[in-house]
C-alpha cells in the first residue's frame, strides 16, 4: 500500500495473510512545515485477477476492498474437411460445443465465410472455488462426414471432418420362363454389375437364395464427386437368353427365356416363324 501526502510524501505499507490483512501508518504529520494541512490518499499495487477499491479517510482509517476477477483465456476452433468430392454434401456451417468440467455449455458457429475457425472468447479458467476447470469439445453430426477432434484448451482445438462416401444397395431378382425351363435350370447364375468408374462386382444367385440377392454398399459417387451410374449383365446361362429390366434405384429384374422346345431341340426364328 502507498500512502501519499499533499505535501508530497510517499510512505509504503506491506499487509499479509499473517498480519490478517491488516496494518497502520504511524507518527503521519498532520501539517507541513509551513503549517498547512496534510490531506492523505492510499492507494495499492496493482494484484493480479483482482479490481481494488480504496473507501475511508486518514481520520477514520482506509478499507481497500479487492473484487476477484476470473481468470479467463480465448479458446480457438479450426475445422478441416478431408477427403475429396464432398463439395456437394458441405453444409453452410457447423456447430461446436465447449463443455467444462463445471457442467458449462457453449456453443460456436463456424462457417466457410468465417474461413471455417473461430473463437470461444473470456472462457472461465477457475470455477468459484478457484478450481481449474477442463473443457472438451464436440461437433454436432455432419451428413456424410466422421468428425475427430484433437488439441486441448490451451493450444486450440481442430476439428477434422473426414468425408464418407455415400453408398446405396441394389436388389436383383431372377425370373425364369419360357416351357419346361425347370428341367434346365442351373443350379447358380452369376451376374456382373458394372460402374462408370470402371468399378465390376459379381453376384452369384441360388435357387436357394429364392434366385435373389443384392450388391451392398455401392459408392453413389467417384472421386471427383461424379455421379456412378450402373449396369446389370448375366453370364450366359445355357439353353436360356437373359434380358435385363430396372435401375439401381428400383432394383433389377434378370428374366431367363428357355430356348429350346421339349424334345431339346432349339428355337431359332426364320422368315418369321419357328422351326
Amino acid at each position: 500500500m502507498t500512502l501519499t501526502g499533499s505535501d508530497g510524501s510517499r510512505r509504503e505499507l506491506t499487509l499479509t495473510e499473517a498480519g490478517g490483512w491488516k496494518g497502520s501508518f504511524s507518527e503521519l504529520p498532520e501539517v507541513s512545515d509551513d503549517g498547512s494541512p496534510i490531506s492523505y490518499e492510499l492507494s495499492e499495487q496493482s494484484v493480479e485477477h483482482f479490481t481494488s477499491q480504496v473507501t475511508g479517510s486518514a481520520s477514520a482509517g482506509f478499507i481497500v476492498t479487492n473484487t476477484f476477477e476470473v481468470p479467463t483465456s480465448d479458446i480457438p476452433v479450426t475445422k478441416v474437411w478431408k477427403g475429396s468430392g464432398f463439395d456437394a454434401y458441405l453444409p453452410d456451417s457447423v456447430t461446436v460445443t465447449l463443455t467444462g468440467s463445471d457442467g458449462s455449455r457453449r456453443e460456436l458457429t463456424l462457417t466457410k465465410a468465417g474461413g471455417w475457425s473461430g473463437t470461444f472468447t473470456e472462457v472461465p479458467d477457475v470455477d468459484d472455488k478457484g478450481q481449474t476447470i477442463t473443457y472438451q469439445l464436440e461437433e454436432d453430426a455432419v451428413t456424410q462426414f466422421i468428425s475427430s477432434v484433437t488439441g486441448s484448451a490451451g493450444t486450440g482445438f481442430t476439428v477434422t471432418n473426414t468425408f464418407v462416401v455415400p453408398t446405396t444397395s441394389v436388389d436383383v431378382s431372377k425370373v425364369w420362363t419360357g416351357g419346361d425351363y425347370a428341367s434346365h435350370m442351373p443350379s447358380s447364375v452369376r451376374v456382373t454389375l458394372t460402374g462408370t468408374d470402371g468399378s465390376s462386382r459379381t453376384l452369384e444367385l441360388t435357387a436357394a437364395s429364392g434366385w435373389r440377392g443384392s450388391f451392398d454398399d455401392l459408392p453413389v459417387q467417384d472421386d471427383a464427386g461424379r455421379k456412378i451410374d450402373y449396369t446389370l449383365s448375366e453370364q450366359p446361362v445355357k439353353d436360356f437368353a437373359s434380358s435385363v429390366t430396372g435401375d439401381v434405384e428400383s432394383g433389377f429384374v434378370v428374366t431367363n427365356e428357355l430356348q429350346v422346345g421339349g424334345g431339346g431341340v432349339r428355337k431359332s426364328a426364320r422368315f418369321g416363324g419357328w422351326l
